[in-house]
């Protein structure tokens, strides 16, 4: 796996790095390698950031006018497999990072209980993520393929299904239970007899609903409720 810790000031970034290889974070066939937030910024424009599979950033950066919650966001679009640790010491940025898909916040003055606590977790979430790329369906009977981070719901319409995804819409005829044993995604979770949602694009949980980040609602409902809210709970301590 490959790792790369993003820091404005040097010494914070060895820090990060003394952690890491002192508490055998590491294992023998990953790479650490170390950047400015100027340098991480122009490799995601530029598209070279590809060699990363977990970024670990500070998010307030004094000498530049953008922040690691920003360039994050970035990442996401291009590279939304990349899992991303945010350190910080700032409590301010609490709320800020959960608009990042993956991020996990832990504070700097911690870092040495808190760090491989999240690096288990990222690596568990790259991991899962490699193995739940693609789903594959038929489309008027031509093959589609699917990113299945990309999908935010699953919904049956009469004899169709109909699949939202940030890029676009896909009917087929197929059926959720089906769909399902395909994925083998814990992010994709059966929330009542009609829907499937992913849990990665939640972004409102309430008792008897979920909103989406698209902002569409879905309620909990039938046999699937104590079902979803223990799949809901599993993610949750996989991300905090």
């Amino acid at each position: 796996m490959r790792f790369l810790i993003c820091e404005d000031d040097r010494a914070g970034a060895e820090k990060v790095r003394r952690i890491m290889e002192d508490k055998r974070l590491l294992h023998e066939d990953d790479t650490l390698s170390l950047t400015s937030p100027q340098e991480l910024l122009m490799d995601v424009e530029e598209g070279l950031l590809k060699e990363c599979d977990v970024l670990i950033t500070d998010i307030h950066f004094p000498e530049v006018d953008y922040n690691g919650i920003e360039i994050a966001c970035k990442i996401n679009k291009s590279y939304p497999m990349c899992v991303i640790i945010f350190i910080s010491n700032y409590a301010s940025y609490t709320e800020a990072v959960y608009d990042v898909e993956h991020a996990y916040f832990i504070r700097k003055k911690n870092l040495e209980v808190t760090l491989p606590n999240a690096v288990m977790k990222a690596r568990r979430v790259r991991e899962e993520d490699s193995r739940e790329r693609i789903l594959q369906i038929l489309v008027d009977r031509s093959p589609v393929s699917i990113v299945i981070r990309d999908i935010i719901c699953i919904c049956r319409s009469g004899r169709k299904i109909n699949i939202v995804t940030v890029n676009g819409e896909y009917n087929c005829n197929d059926s959720l239970k089906s769909i399902s044993s395909r994925t083998d995604s814990r992010a994709l979770v059966r929330i009542n007899g009609s829907s499937i949602i992913n849990l990665n694009h939640i972004s409102e949980h309430h008792v008897d609903k979920v909103i989406m980040k698209d902002r569409k609602v879905f309620y909990k409902s039938g046999i699937f409720r104590k079902s979803f809210e223990d799949c809901w709970l599993r993610f949750l301590e996989n991300r905090i």
